[in-house]
């Protein structure tokens, strides 16, 4: 059946295959089904047919059309139940990269449907004030967005096939390398009595120098890929409330040694000068008393006249 060209039989298709659940051969069909939809129309405007004599008697949306909508059903399903999934866990951004892509390559279907074939746009988006399919895609770009999940990858592509690629960036490449021997060294070392702590305290220290470098990125402060977030997170709190590694950067230590010795000198001054300065004090009033004494003792006048002369 899937291999007749009339567009009726073919969404007929695309509506079995997607019930079966099979995925391969529902991209397939669909992406064949656009390429003969194409064909037909261009045939048809060339001979000078009526566009919209293949609406349906029994339906107000054309079959075509129809496919999509299914399709977009299908694909936008299959994603919001991969960010459910992928939760807690969050490893949305990498594990739900296919569908996202799938759902938004076929809602830019609908948007750039040309006017000269069918104008499903008009037809599905356009027709009502709830817009729906627009709603739910929207939707999806604001979980994706607010997930950052754009930080992760340098590029995000789908082919003529439906096949989707995807390339990670080079530094989330290298966190995830740096995590994975974290997460491997822990069970490894947690045989061993106290030795977790100093045996894996080098891919701490590297998983944490790195992310503090993605998050003061001057291309994008602040903004990180949820993934790599969330997986920093549970590394610090494994690290200090369940491991109960204390870690002490070294690197800070000569901060932090002369921080502490500024904060101690205006007390150790003013300590110093309120003893030392009370002593003087002290000395030289006594000195000027002994002057005063001896200048009025008449029995010191000759010794007096005697150091005058």
């Amino acid at each position: 059946m899937c291999n007749t060209n009339k567009v009726v039989l073919l969404v007929f298709c695309v509506y079995a295959v997607a019930s079966s659940g099979i995925t391969d051969e529902l991209a397939f069909t669909y992406l064949r089904w656009k390429l003969n939809l194409n064909q037909e129309r261009l045939s048809e405007i060339a001979s000078g047919q009526n566009i919209g004599a293949t609406r349906s008697n029994t339906s107000n949306i054309r079959p075509d059309c129809k496919a999509f909508i299914q399709e977009f059903g299908l694909r936008s399903s299959r994603f919001i139940k991969c960010s459910v999934d992928n939760a807690r866990p969050f490893r949305f951004c990498e594990g739900c990269v296919v569908h996202y892509r799938r759902s938004k390559t076929v809602y830019n279907d609908i948007v750039e449907n040309d006017e000269t074939l069918d104008n499903c746009r008009k037809e599905l988006l356009n027709s009502d004030r709830v817009q729906v399919i627009t709603s739910v895609q929207r939707d999806i770009d604001k979980i994706w967005e607010n997930a950052d999940c754009k930080e992760c990858f340098s590029s995000i592509s789908e082919d003529t096939n439906g096949t989707v690629h995807y390339t990670l960036t080079k530094r989330t490449v290298q966190f995830l390398t740096v995590y994975r021997n974290f997460t491997h060294c822990i069970p490894s070392n947690r045989t061993h009595n106290n030795t977790v702590c100093e045996n894996c305290n080098q891919f701490y220290m590297e998983m944490n120098k790195m992310f503090d470098t993605m998050l003061n990125d001057p291309l994008s402060p602040q903004h990180v890929c949820m993934d790599i977030v969330d997986m920093m997170n549970y590394t610090r709190l494994t690290w200090g409330e369940q491991l109960k590694c204390t870690n002490v950067h070294k690197e800070y230590t000569a901060v932090l040694t002369i921080a502490v010795g500024l904060l101690l000198l205006p007390p150790v001054f003013y300590v110093a000068l309120a003893v030392y300065g009370t002593k003087r004090t002290r000395n030289l009033i006594k000195r000027q008393i002994y002057t005063k004494l001896n200048r009025n003792d008449p029995w010191m006048a000759p010794f007096q006249n005697y150091s005058k002369n």
